[in-house]
């Protein structure tokens, strides 16, 4: 190269300055953009932390509404818990008329027999004007119709003599009948307690009612009275029933909250059914003790009952015999196939099918046919194939714990699905309690377990518990024994 060739030191320099100037701000720029690329990367982790979070807290009230949404109809609360009344899915309409099918049978009330026929009104055409309209006389035509009389009641007023003995003292009378001693005779008694039993009417209603149909005027204090007089009257009713629940081959048991002059503490009135008679009692607890007093320890028959841990615990040795509501578990089961979350849902499902077809198949006497269901519905019970979730864990511990107790129907004759019977007989006092707001005192107690034992016992058999009060109350003034609630075979 020639010398004239070489490149001036001052540009060579100034290039280089150049490039050193380009080096800089490339590295200035890939420093920012390493650094927008942490910025994103953060807020992405961010985003990504509050998606989490978002999620976390969608879940949880997801969670909580399942939980809210719970009610009587697809869970073991009772209906009285409700805040508004479950949606009912409306059926399909037949197409038919509302009122009585072609075909159908026609049921007319049965006359009343001549004896008890008062008077009779004829109802004619004046011969004259029959003789010319030519009309023949052929028969009567009967319309039979009940009449209140204007004073339904009669007064009578009884004397007995008053004397005084030589030494001064008074001395009366023995009165000729003793239940002719109080205002009311036995059968307005029995009237006014049937009308607080069975028509859940308040002492204040009925106050109301006999003033103004009767023309009665009682104070509320003497209608206390005539509650107490019958509950005495039928106590040793109770105590028979009492008495005969432990012998008894099978029982369905259950238990409701019983208000008490409005204290904050809650009591219990309990149901005990049995297939001859059915026994209430009223008490302080719903506990384990409560239970075991009313059974006794000599109870060896089989219980019915609800899945309430007193009656999962009531055998600590697990000797007894006891069948749990199907029915109860198969409302737990639709809250769980209900719920949001997928995986509880699809078990929900599962089982909650495959119990069903544990009832159709006994239903249809197809007995090894439900026993396979049956071992399907506790294969599902199974720790590895039950969702870890809060909404299904209890149920499969239910289920492995005590599956057996669910489907003793399919083996025992004397077992039942259901507690059915004792919740339908326990329904009257949920209605009272909400009718007459529960009672006063111990008093009051007694009363209504008592009362309610009878009626339920005397509904059981077809009697009337009108009937049975009067005649308790008649037996109780003449110091004779309490007619029985039992049938003989049962005694």
């Amino acid at each position: 190269m020639k010398p004239a060739d070489t490149p001036n030191e001052t540009v060579l320099l100034q290039r280089i300055a150049q490039l050193e100037k380009l080096v800089v701000e490339l590295l200035a720029k890939c420093d920012a953009s390493e650094a927008r690329a942490q910025a994103a990367e953060a807020r992405a982790t961010a985003a990504e932390a509050r998606a989490d979070a978002a999620e976390a807290k969608c879940k949880k009230l997801e969670d909580r509404i399942a939980k809210l949404e719970k009610d009587s109809s697809n869970s073991s609360l009772p209906p009285s818990s409700d805040i508004a009344p479950p949606p009912k899915t409306p059926k399909p309409k037949s197409g038919k008329k509302i009122g009585g099918q072609p075909g159908h049978e026609k049921h007319t009330r049965t006359p009343f027999p001549p004896e008890k026929v008062t008077s009779t009104v004829l109802h004619v055409i004046p011969e004259e004007e029959a003789r010319l309209r030519g009309l023949t006389f052929v028969c009567f035509e009967k319309h039979q119709q009940v009449k209140l009389k204007k004073n339904p009641y009669d007064i009578f007023e009884h004397h007995r003599a008053v004397y005084r003995d030589g030494m001064g003292n008074t001395v009366h009378a023995d009165w000729k009948d003793p239940t002719n001693a109080g205002l009311l005779c036995p059968l307005f008694k029995a009237m006014i307690a049937t009308l607080n039993v069975s028509c859940h009417a308040s002492i204040r209603n009925i106050q109301d009612f006999l003033s103004a149909a009767f023309c009665l005027p009682v104070s509320t204090g003497y209608l206390c009275k005539v509650l107490a007089q019958t509950s005495e009257s039928v106590k040793p009713a109770w105590e028979e029933a009492r008495d005969l629940v432990p012998s008894q081959k099978r029982v369905f048991m259950d238990e409701t909250g019983h208000k008490n002059n409005g204290e904050g503490k809650k009591w219990w009135c309990w149901a005990v059914v049995a297939d001859t008679f059915t026994f209430f009692a009223i008490r302080a607890s719903r506990g384990r003790k409560v239970a075991l007093e009313i059974l006794t320890a000599a109870f060896k028959g089989l219980l019915h009952s609800d899945y309430l841990p007193v009656y999962v615990h009531i055998d600590k040795d697990g000797t007894w015999k006891i069948q749990h509501c199907l029915a109860h578990l198969i409302r737990d089961l639709k809250w769980a196939a209900e719920y949001p979350d997928e995986a509880v849902a699809r078990w929900g499902k599962q089982v909650l099918e495959l119990v069903r077809l544990v009832l159709h198949l006994h239903h249809q006497g197809r007995r090894k046919d439900a026993e396979q269901a049956r071992d399907a519905v506790l294969v599902w019970a199974d720790k590895s194939v039950v969702p870890n979730h809060e909404a299904t864990r209890p149920l499969g511990v239910r289920f492995r714990e005590h599956g057996e107790r669910y489907f003793r129907f399919l083996w025992d004759p004397l077992a039942e699905p259901t507690n059915n019977r004792a919740e339908r007989a326990i329904r009257p006092t949920v209605i009272h309690r909400k009718c007459t707001q529960g009672t006063r005192g111990d008093t009051g107690q007694r009363w209504w377990e008592r009362a309610w034992t009878v009626v339920a016992t005397c509904r059981q058999h077809g009697r009337s518990a009108f009937h049975f009060f009067a005649d308790a109350l008649v037996a109780k003034a003449h110091g004779r024994a309490c007619p029985s609630l039992m049938p003989v075979a049962a005694v």
